[in-house]
C-alpha cells in the first residue's frame, strides 16, 4: 500500500514539474530574447551619442531599468526551474 502511495505521488510530482517546467521555458526564452533585443538597441544609443558628443539621456536611462527587470524575471525564473529540478 504504501510503495503505491509513493508510486502515485511521484508520478502527480512528475506531472507538476512537467506543467510548470513548459511555461517556465517559455519565460525564461521571451525574457532573454528581449534583453538581448535591448542590448542591442543599448549599443546602437551608446555610438549614435559618441558620434554626436551627448550626455546619455533619457532613453539610455529607460534602457537601463528595463534591461534591471528582466535581469530579475530571468533570475526569477531559473529559480523556479531550480525549484522544479528539486521537486523531480
Amino acid at each position: 500500500f504504501q510503495a503505491k502511495k509513493l508510486a502515485a505521488m511521484g508520478s502527480l510530482i512528475a506531472g507538476v514539474a512537467h506543467e510548470l517546467n513548459n511555461p517556465l521555458i517559455g519565460i525564461y526564452m521571451s525574457a532573454d530574447l528581449a534583453r538581448l533585443g535591448l542590448l542591442r538597441m543599448q549599443e546602437g544609443l551608446a555610438g549614435q551619442e559618441a558620434t554626436q558628443a551627448a550626455a546619455p539621456g533619457k532613453l539610455g536611462e529607460d534602457l537601463n531599468l528595463v534591461l534591471a527587470e528582466i535581469g530579475r524575471v530571468l533570475g526569477a525564473t531559473g529559480q523556479a526551474t531550480a525549484l522544479v529540478r528539486e521537486l523531480l
